[in-house]
């Protein structure tokens, strides 16, 4: 089960005499977001017993390699695995881009055009438009307690993007210089690989092995080897670690501003467990 962090009445990045420096952030604060970047099994156990639930009321066929109904890595790049179960599922880019659904299935999942919509606003202004009656909808509605909760959770890694000082996703991985050179020296040692990112890495394997696979089709062997060991130096290394940190630091200050929104995640997130826990020993 995974530990959600429950904070205390105070606020959790000013109060309490915390005692931050420029760029720094407070350690609950850390906490909580890195709960939130890694994938929460209890829910996504649950999200995928709803989904096919909902596809057999409906007399759909089962649809192979549901989308998550979480999001993609902190930094939002490719290649990082937050277990060697994640890992085992291989890179998303040897996938095949057509996709293996049905119109049938497609409706079913998603909605159609001609489906109700709740419009959302977050935070950042964006307007999200979300489609009530498809099998995520209905999945995602009874974990998060209401689409706008699930939306809110789902979009909070693209509303950290709007505080984010000027730089690249390069400058991260050189200012963790000591872990993206043990991560490379890792991955040249046990792969072959030369790359110095969990992303590099993935481009070569996605280079070198095409796409060759369906949505939720297992990776081959060599795949599979690959993927494990790059899990392995990503431990190893801290690599991961190191460069949430540092992406941390260059949006300390959105998350002082907005430290209300990060609470609100916290909360979400610890209510969608424990419904999802519920839901999946009913």
């Amino acid at each position: 089960m995974k530990r959600i962090l429950t904070a205390t009445a105070c606020l959790v990045l000013t109060a309490c005499g915390a005692n931050t420096g420029v760029g720094e952030v407070h350690p609950q604060t850390r906490e909580i977001i890195n709960n939130y970047s890694t994938p929460n099994p209890d829910i996504e156990a649950a999200y995928k017993q709803l989904v096919e639930q909902c596809l057999m009321q409906r007399g759909v066929p089962q649809a192979q390699g549901l989308e998550s109904s979480q999001r993609s890595s902190l930094l939002g790049i490719s290649g990082i695995f937050t277990s060697e179960d994640a890992a085992r599922d291989g890179y998303p880019g040897t996938y095949k881009e057509s996709s293996s659904l049905t119109a049938e299935q497609q409706s079913a999942l998603y909605g159609s055009s001609q489906s109700s919509t709740s419009d959302i606003t977050l935070s950042s202004g964006v307007v999200v438009s979300v489609r009530t009656d498809g099998c995520v909808s209905v999945a995602e509605e009874k974990i998060y307690g209401s689409l706008e909760n699930a939306t809110r959770y789902k979009n909070f890694i693209n509303e950290m993007k709007t505080g984010e000082q000027e730089g690249t996703i390069e400058d991260i991985f050189d200012a963790a210089g000591k872990e993206t050179s043990a991560y490379k020296a890792c991955i040249t040692d046990k792969t072959g690989f030369t790359a110095e990112t969990p992303e590099h890495l993935a481009q070569q394997v996605e280079e070198k092995l095409g796409q060759y696979r369906l949505p939720g089709q297992s990776p081959h062997t060599e795949e599979l080897n690959i993927a494990v060991t790059d899990y392995k130096c990503q431990q190893s290394s801290k690599i991961v670690e190191k460069t949430n940190k540092e992406y941390l630091k260059r949006i300390s200050q959105w998350l002082k501003e907005n430290e209300e929104m990060v609470l609100k995640i916290r909360d979400i997130e610890e209510a969608a467990q424990q419904n999802a826990i519920d839901i999946v020993n009913s």
